[in-house]
């Protein structure tokens, strides 16, 4: 059966990776590129040149492109709902009333998305705003190449998108400045913290404040597991002590990919999720 080739491009201020794929539920990477050297998403012209660099460089022949951008570009909040309505324009115009008030977004400046689970009326909605003009250099670039762009989201979304994780289980992943913390509960996100960090001291704070936090609001709800996703190695050391629930490194086998992941290169990683 004919299978659709896709890429996935990592975007980042450390570098720039990109993984091309066929197959959807369990894709088989055919191919990676990366560059040791990131963009800068404050110049829109280096963006629009980096870009253009790593589609050729890369020599996928993909047309449908997704793109996965820093977290700390985007506001991403988890927001609950007793009750959403069944037309997708009324939930639309719901979501983006709470997202003003809860999240300070203006429809002028930011582009917004959203998922919603749960089971019957009431309902959890995870919002993600994106700044617009940086969407907009990556849409357009991406456009005038000749591709096609399936979507833009953020790099731990990405990555949990492969990680086959227990339904009320943690995740932490660490990158160079910045971590994030994410919980499931019955299999949907419960809570999401993005929290930039500098060092050693300031990811044991902030992993050790996200699991107080969420502990504290949702007594009763237990975390079977802890994730943890990093490139340092030094993450199972940094919060052993401040987590409540056993952690564990998730192995190659653990995600849902067909090449093994061995602890490094997150860029990568959240590349080939952006492809699901």
């Amino acid at each position: 059966m004919f299978q659709l080739k896709r890429a996935g491009f990592y975007i980042g201020g450390d570098s720039v990776a990109g993984v091309e794929v066929k197959g959807k539920s369990k894709p088989q990477i055919l191919g990676t590129w990366r560059t040791q050297r990131g963009l800068d998403f404050n110049r829109p012209e280096l963006l629009k040149e980096g870009l253009e660099k790593a589609l050729t460089a890369s020599g996928f022949r993909s047309r449908r492109i997704s793109i996965s951008i820093p977290d700390t570009l985007a506001r991403t909040v988890v927001m609950d709902f007793e009750e959403l309505p069944s037309s997708k324009k009324e939930v639309l115009e719901i979501v983006r009333a709470r997202a003003k008030s809860e999240m300070d977004s203006a429809p002028d400046e930011d582009v917004l998305s959203f998922q919603a689970f749960g089971q019957g009326t009431r309902k959890k909605v995870l919002c993600v705003a994106a700044k617009r003009d940086i969407i907009k250099v990556i849409e357009e670039n991406i456009c005038q190449k000749g591709h096609s762009i399936e979507r833009v989201s953020t790099h731990s979304l990405n990555i949990i998108n492969l990680l086959s994780a227990d339904g009320d289980s943690a995740v932490v992943i660490r990158f160079r400045d910045y971590i994030t913390v994410i919980v499931f509960n019955g299999g949907a996100i419960d809570f999401y913290r993005c929290k930039s960090v500098t060092d050693d001291a300031d990811v044991k704070r902030e992993t050790a404040a996200s699991f107080a936090f969420y502990c504290g609001r949702n007594q009763g709800k237990s975390i079977s597991k802890i994730y943890l996703i990093d490139e340092s190695g030094r993450l199972s050391d940094l919060t052993r002590d401040s987590v409540p629930a056993p952690i564990e490194s998730p192995g190659p086998g653990a995600f849902s990919i067909t090449t093994g992941w061995n602890g490094r290169g997150l860029d990568l990683l959240a590349a080939a999720g952006a492809c699901l």
